[in-house]
């Protein structure tokens, strides 16, 4: 990592039905990030839309769609790092949740699919089948810039400690993890997950939950946050709109690495990891 500090910004907004004000609220926010300093800004999953079957097949766009090229433009005009998920349609009609990661200069550093989908029924409690709307991904990307190596979890992805695995390995600093984070299970696991992963990999953990909605159908949970690689939270967020900031100092990851040589001694012990 070339620059021994980085300001890390999560935009935690409200995802309303309507693409154009989510987006239009999304650019203020990544706005505002740029003004408080930040050099890297996380939005939330599917930030376009409500994490509902018939809004993500509204919002699919083929690949390189508007959204991606004005992220890849807001990227560019605030001289940021910007990660975001959208709706993917393929040519064959297949609808993938593609993570995106640009460089300050408006460049796509990669895509990272989400692997994971979350499908269950528990009668009269939920029924979710995220599978009949999204086409699944496989495999872990890793994005460099400047020396810094950034991966990202979508999700449902962060309860499948390989991915995390493979993207430590492979020299990742940072794990982003875009979300809408149920409020059913969010109290109990999402900041435990996030800090397992922290620990457990070594990494900067940036978690960005939606903003959480009595009123929507699907209520996302927020209290994103931003964890380091001890497990401690740096910063976290209410439930409302809002932006959080945090620094991430490298040197610190560079120390917890060296007096905790988890990876040197984890061997080839990749069962202890789980499926994934």
């Amino acid at each position: 990592m070339s620059a021994r500090v980085l300001t890390a910004a999560v935009c935690q907004l409200h995802i309303r039905e309507e693409a154009a004000s989510n987006l239009e609220r999304a650019e203020a926010m990544l706005c505002a990030a740029r003004d408080k300093g930040a050099q890297l800004a996380l939005l939330p999953e599917m930030f376009m839309c409500p994490y509902e079957p018939e809004a993500i097949r509204a919002a699919a766009e083929p690949e390189n769609g508007p959204t991606t090229r004005r992220l890849a433009a807001l990227a560019s005009e605030l001289g940021l790092l910007v990660g975001a998920t959208v709706a993917e349609r393929s040519g064959g009609g297949h609808i993938y949740n593609t993570g995106l990661v640009f460089a300050p200069n408006g460049d796509l550093l990669g895509r990272q699919l989400k692997n994971h989908l979350f499908d269950v029924n528990i009668p009269g409690r939920v029924c979710s089948e995220e599978s009949a709307v999204i086409t699944p991904g496989t495999g872990v990307e890793v994005f460099a810039w400047q020396g810094l190596s950034l991966a990202v979890n979508i999700c449902f992805d962060i309860r499948f400690p390989a991915m995390a695995r493979e993207a430590s390995r492979r020299g990742a600093h940072v794990l982003c993890v875009p979300a809408q984070f149920s409020a059913g299970t969010a109290p109990d696991h999402w900041e435990l997950l996030l800090r397992a992963r922290a620990v457990d990999y070594q990494m900067f953990v940036i978690g960005a939950n939606a903003a959480y909605d009595a009123k929507a159908a699907y209520q996302s949970w927020g209290r994103s946050m931003i964890v380091d690689p001890w497990g401690d939270v740096l910063v976290r967020a209410g439930a409302g709109e809002e932006i959080i900031i945090a620094k991430l100092d490298f040197a610190r990851l560079k120390r917890v690495r060296q007096e905790m040589p988890v990876e040197n001694n984890r061997g080839s012990h990749a069962q202890d990891d789980g499926p994934g």
